[in-house]
């Protein structure tokens, strides 16, 4: 079905199924009861979920890897009896049965022992799910990740952030958000008023005439509609650019004059700008509140929202995954640690048998437990580690069974800039071809390089080796934006985003060396490495 029918067929189902959603928010008590259901039939959801979803599907790629490991449908029940949830999924990744952010998406075959195959991420979709929400992640070159949402996704959802806002004591806070247009920010705002916490401001990064695909101005309206039909008012979309934060600033401020609390969910860069944004321009915005996500939140970008007087808590969602995965901890001890709902998904960890895999250590594998999942995922890599395990916090989220946190989150696959992130196998031929051929030289003169300046904000370096000779900076950083820009989807976001937000710039240098010599496409920042000296032409 070409896109532009999916998507028009998606928003039939989606306008026809919301009002009903949203007529009675979510009471705390029934989210809590759902939850703890939930969490009491992991198991048994997870084999239901693989019975319905895998081994009744020969075509899937995860029967033939269970095949493969020797594991048909009756060894799976006694691996998971035996060895618990997690217990099991440590068994079966040891046996083969993963995949790797670049296995998932298509971009290299898969290996395992003898076998090779090659797969893509609709072999992976959840046939069980009717789609009524397309979301997409960025990427370059059109390269991003496309995933069918249903309401019921949504609404699965929506139970864990009823109890985030109760444990926040935010229902009666006053909400806004900072977000780019797309399905991501139309299932947050539809979160947020399942569970009677509706959006009373939007505040755009991107205009929607900005030159974007027609489909941005028709979920709008659908949202809108659909809010509408069901009693609640969806805000107009407030273009303010990445490098203007003032109007967020200033509704800040003014509901806090009304002695009320204002919250805005934003990505951590744009929370970081607010926060210097207040400070440079001398308001106070003691008392007010964030939620964080899209990126890393840092100890610098941490430290300009506390510096105006604000507090923030983190989330971390993944489009592959179907939304949020983690909120931030009410009790944390470093600045993104986080609460795993492990209601929703299972996660283990390679650790020391992730090398053979070309996994970290530290690498979030995650698996599908619900049948809304939008992906069937086991012990599948979406290119993000952490530190994982359980802590003792005493916070409100792990007395709701949440007692997995997850610290020190960042990408060892991607880059993730202002929230918008672009794949390390979606830009060799940026790197490879396109830049050496405009500037000069050739496969390894070239390389991006993820930084973070002492404020908090983050870098995205076009680093070009010395040898080069002169380069126009402006030329250089152009073509990039311009590169992975084409296009009126969520790349062309990307771009604006970067281009308006000044994250983009040229530094000559000799490019990275991997630990076996060579210059990856991308050099991330890794743990404790999260300033690089700038050498800029």
């Amino acid at each position: 079905m070409p896109a532009a029918l999916a998507d028009g067929v998606a928003a039939g189902r989606f306008f026809a199924a919301l009002p009903p959603m949203l007529r009675r928010p979510i009471p705390p008590e029934k989210a809590r009861t759902i939850v703890r259901a939930r969490m009491a039939s992991r198991r048994e959801d997870f084999l239901s979920l693989i019975n319905r979803t895998v081994f009744s599907r020969p075509a899937s790629p995860y029967a033939r890897l269970l095949a493969l490991a020797g594991c048909e449908p009756g060894d799976l029940e006694r691996l998971v009896r035996q060895e618990g949830l997690e217990g099991a999924l440590a068994v079966l990744f040891r046996s083969g049965v993963y995949l790797t952010g670049d296995e998932l998406k298509g971009r290299r075959p898969v290996v395992r022992g003898g076998a090779t195959f090659s797969i893509d991420l609709a072999s992976v979709c959840n046939p069980l799910v009717v789609p009524q929400i397309i979301a997409r992640s960025s990427g370059s070159r059109g390269l991003g990740t496309v995933v069918a949402l249903s309401l019921e996704s949504v609404r699965d959802q929506a139970f864990n952030a009823c109890l985030d806002v109760h444990a926040r004591n935010a229902l009666s806070w006053r909400h806004a958000a900072w977000r780019v247009p797309g399905g991501a920010f139309l299932t947050v705002a539809i979160r947020q008023a399942a569970c009677g916490a509706p959006f009373e401001r939007w505040f755009s990064p991107i205009g929607l005439a900005d030159g974007l695909h027609p489909r941005y101005r028709w979920t709008d309206r659908a949202l809108r509609w659909a809010m509408r039909a069901a009693g609640m008012r969806m805000p107009w979309p407030e273009h303010v650019p990445v490098d203007d934060p003032l109007p967020v600033v200033r509704w800040m401020a003014g509901v806090l004059r009304a002695r009320e609390v204002p919250l805005v969910s934003c990505y951590a860069t744009l929370g970081a700008r607010i926060g210097r944004a207040a400070v440079d321009a001398g308001i106070d915005l003691r008392g007010a509140r964030f939620t964080l996500g899209g990126e890393p939140v840092t100890e610098a970008r941490l430290a300009a929202i506390e510096a105006a007087g604000a507090s923030a808590s983190t989330l971390f969602g993944c489009t592959e995954a179907g939304g949020v995965v983690a909120y931030g901890c009410l009790a944390r001890r470093s600045p993104g640690e986080m609460h795993f709902l492990h209601d929703l998904r299972a996660v283990i960890q390679p650790g020391a048998d992730g090398a053979a895999a070309g996994l970290p250590r530290r690498a979030l594998l995650l698996t599908s437990l619900r049948p809304s999942s939008p992906l069937v995922l086991i012990n599948a890599s979406v290119g993000d580690e952490a530190d994982l395990g359980p802590r003792p916090c005493g916070c409100p989220l792990e007395a709701e069974g949440w007692t997995t946190h997850i610290e020190d989150l960042r990408s060892f696959e991607k880059l993730t800039i202002g929230g918008m992130c672009l794949a390390d196998a979606d830009l060799g031929r940026l790197v490879d071809e396109i830049l050496p051929g405009r500037f000069g030289g050739g496969p390894g003169d070239w390389q991006l390089v993820e930084t973070e300046a002492d404020d908090g904000s983050p870098r995205l370096s076009v680093v070009a080796s010395p040898s080069l000779g002169p380069l126009p900076p402006e030329a250089v950083t152009d073509a990039l934006l311009a590169w992975i820009g084409r296009g009126g989807g969520v790349e062309r976001i990307t771009s604006i985003l970067y281009r308006d937000g000044g994250f983009v710039r040229l530094e000559r240098r000799a490019p990275f060396l991997t630990a076996s010599g060579k210059v990856g496409h991308l050099h991330l920042l890794q743990r404790g490495d999260t300033r690089i000296t700038e050498q800029r032409n």
